[in-house]
C-alpha cells in the first residue's frame, strides 16, 4: 500500500499501477519468439571426447572385484535379505533362550508350587 501525497489516502498496489500507466494501456504481452524453420547445413558430428557416448564406446569397462565377489555369495547363500531374516530370527531365538530360566529350576518350581496347593 502506498499514501497518495496529496489526498493522503492509502492506495493499493493495483491502483499504484493503474496511476504509473497510460488510460489506454492494455495488458502488454511479449512478441512470440520466432520458430527457428531453418535446416542445418551439416548433419550432426559424431561423438567427440566430450560426449559420454564416446568413452562408453572407447573405454574397456574394469571389473569389479567387490561385485563378482557379492555375485558369487549371492549364488552360493542365497538372497542376501533372507539371509538377514534367518539370522535375525535366529539371533532371536538365542537370545529368548538365554533370558529364560533354567530347565532344571522350572521343574523345581512348578514341583514346589504344586506342593504347596
Amino acid at each position: 500500500m502506498a499514501i497518495e501525497p496529496e489526498s493522503s489516502l492509502y492506495m493499493s498496489w493495483e491502483q499504484m499501477q493503474q496511476l504509473q500507466l497510460p488510460p489506454n494501456t492494455t495488458v502488454l504481452i511479449p512478441p512470440t519468439p520466432p520458430v527457428d524453420d531453418t535446416v542445418p547445413l551439416h548433419p550432426p558430428a559424431a561423438a567427440s571426447w566430450l560426449d559420454d557416448g564416446y568413452f562408453s564406446a572407447q573405454t574397456p569397462v574394469a571389473e569389479d572385484k567387490r561385485a563378482a565377489e557379492a555375485a558369487r555369495e549371492r549364488e552360493q547363500y542365497g538372497d542376501p535379505a533372507v539371509r538377514l531374516l534367518t539370522s535375525l530370527i535366529a539371533t532371536n531365538a538365542l537370545l529368548e533362550h538365554a533370558k529364560s530360566p533354567p530347565a532344571e529350576k522350572a521343574e523345581k518350581q512348578k514341583k514346589s508350587e504344586s506342593k504347596q496347593i
